[in-house]
């Protein structure tokens, strides 16, 4: 998962462009309309990256356990919680057996259903879950296809089992106005305290 001390991908630390085929796509114009239409209002960039996932059984094949990105439970870069969202694009054909993601909306998040999330084997709860009606289905993703989920959205992967590497690209985005926890992650700059806005080089508002 991209929370985990991963470093962005299209810039470093200080702002500057290391990458700028995939700066060019998480800071596009059409991330701020996309933005406006998420949160209501201006977004910031937080991070991008490449996501592989190698063929079962090879390292890194493994399935993605249920889990919420950062902005829910104390481990959150936000005094409170925030509207943060990831963009997953797919970078070739991957068919649903590579191990694509399935998500559970927040509003079916009972405490019931999020034990169930934490306890029981992945493939039983999408048994369950699929026979409550309740999970996302399985999806075939041509190049260039993509997903948005909240922070709030339950969601994992199964193993891949298909013949390829699944191949993806993502990006996430929070509102602009929010303010910095005092939480730390590597590429946090070192002169950001708790309580200030997000340094603009770094977390550039997207326009």
């Amino acid at each position: 998962t991209p929370w985990r001390g991963t470093s962005p991908l299209s810039v470093d630390i200080n702002g500057r462009v290391i990458d700028d085929r995939f700066f060019n796509l998480s800071h596009h114009p059409t991330m701020a309309r996309i933005g406006e239409q998420v949160t209501g209002g201006p977004v910031r960039y937080l991070v991008d990256g490449i996501l592989v996932k190698s063929v079962h059984p090879n390292p890194g094949s493994d399935q993605t356990n249920w889990h919420r990105d950062q902005g829910v439970g104390p481990a959150c870069l936000f005094e409170t919680t925030s509207s943060l969202y990831t963009i997953w694009v797919a970078l070739k054909e991957t068919p649903a057996r590579s191990g694509t993601m399935r998500f559970v909306p927040s509003r079916f998040l009972t405490s019931e259903v999020l034990e169930l999330a934490d306890r029981a084997p992945l493939e039983d709860t999408y048994q369950e879950f699929q026979r409550r009606g309740i999970i996302s289905a399985e999806v075939d993703y041509e190049a260039g296809d993509a997903t948005l989920h909240l922070t709030y959205a339950l969601h994992s992967a199964p193993p891949n089992r298909g013949a390829e590497a699944r191949w993806g690209f993502y990006m996430t985005y929070f509102p602009a106005g929010a303010t910095y926890s005092g939480y730390y992650i590597p590429w946090i700059p070192d002169h950001m305290k708790p309580g200030s806005a997000f340094d603009s080089t770094r977390f550039a508002i997207i326009t």
